[in-house]
């Protein structure tokens, strides 16, 4: 080992024959923008830079090539790279237009003017737009402060609804329809109802909007899940499509399964059948079902609702001639209830109908009591 100095650094070190270079590793400042780094005092890894750019801008400062220019937005002194350089491309602090906050822009093409999107869009509004004056509303006549540059209207009108009474504020699409005299609801329940004419009892509309608060509370209560039939009972209209996933699944509608329910309070000795199809009627292609039949009583109970029956004779099913291949629906009438309960009558077993107006105001009850008497008295 022997005693020599280094090329680079001019200190003494103790090396080899061969050895020019100390190896050690220490810092120095960059002479291109004055960082602090470290390096290895040695031939091939010596640095007098901190980092490639700043080594090709120290090359071309040596070649006589550097291109001082002054940034159109800061008007700070940088060096152009390219030919089409006119920006510096740093984070400056400048100050919000809008709320003057201050934030960091970069100098580039399309400089931001505001420090957030929420800043952006009023500033816009107020000096893209130029909304600085009140207008008219068009409908009601009051003086207001547009926020869009084609709005027409104030927007702050409230409304009571059509079918369940509650105040609410007109939206963009009902603002019209309120002026020009039409009937409006708060909601799209509300107005499946005037569009229906539902009988659903209006001072339970709010439960029927929140209808999973209504089935956790009636499973606290009766410690099961509501049927379509609870539904019924409470609301008295069948559920959507929609509420089916918070009710109980159950088979049959929902009139059969409410005279059903009251049967099964009766706690009678008899066993019923649901939808058995028992009678043939003479001159029918199948079999004719009753919905709620005693075999022991020889008796049956049918549910008549107005979507599928009538009482009236002039929607009586006839051998009409079909159109485009299928004949035209018309619902059960009179001359079908008096086949079908003549049918059962050779058969030895007596049918009572059941409509769909007497489920509704609870004389069903009287029917069905009445009914099952005369039945047990002419079994004893």
């Amino acid at each position: 080992m022997e005693t020599k100095k280094c090329k680079i650094c001019g200190e003494e070190f103790s090396g080899e024959k061969k050895q020019a270079y100390c190896r050690v590793t220490k810092t120095r400042n960059c002479e291109i923008c004055g960082k602090s780094f470290t390096y290895i005092c040695a031939g091939a890894t010596y640095k007098v830079t901190c980092s490639k750019s700043c080594c090709s801008k120290l090359i071309r400062r040596n070649k006589g090539r550097e291109d001082i220019r002054e940034c159109e937005i800061c008007g700070e002194s940088f060096e152009a790279k390219i030919p089409e350089a006119r920006w510096c491309h740093q984070y400056r602090d400048v100050e919000c237009k809008f709320c003057g906050k201050i934030f960091q822009r970069k100098c580039c093409s399309r400089p931001s003017q505001c420090c957030s999107v929420e800043c952006r869009n009023s500033w816009m509004r107020r000096d893209s737009y130029k909304i600085k004056n009140d207008r008219i509303c068009k409908y009601c006549g009051e003086s207001f402060r547009p926020t869009q540059s084609q709005q027409v209207y104030c927007g702050n009108d409230w409304a009571n609804c059509a079918f369940c009474g509650e105040r609410f504020k007109l939206s963009v699409g009902s603002y019209k329809r309120h002026f020009d005299g039409i009937e409006i609801s708060c909601s799209n329940s509300c107005s499946t109802f005037i569009q229906t004419k539902s009988e659903i009892n209006k001072s339970k509309i709010k439960e029927y909007k929140n209808i999973e608060q209504w089935s956790k509370d009636f499973r606290s209560r009766y410690r099961r899940k509501p049927d379509r039939v609870d539904f019924y009972i409470y609301f008295g209209i069948n559920p959507p499509a929609s509420y089916k996933k918070y009710l109980k699944k159950s088979k049959g509608s929902i009139l059969e399964l409410v005279v059903c329910n009251y049967i099964d309070s009766l706690k009678i000795d008899y066993k019923y059948v649901r939808n058995n199809r028992m009678v043939v009627v003479p001159g029918s292609k199948g079999k004719w079902e009753i919905d709620i039949y005693f075999p022991d009583l020889k008796m049956g109970f049918e549910i008549q609702d107005f979507s599928t029956h009538s009482k009236d004779k002039d929607d009586e099913e006839a051998n009409l001639p079909k159109k485009n291949g299928f004949k035209p629906f018309l619902k059960k009438g009179p001359i079908y209830h008096k086949k079908k309960r003549d049918a059962a009558w050779n058969m030895g077993i007596k049918i009572v109908e059941i409509w769909e107006d007497e489920i509704k105001n609870n004389s069903y009850k009287a029917i069905v009591r009445e009914s099952l008497n005369e039945a047990l008295q002419g079994e004893k």
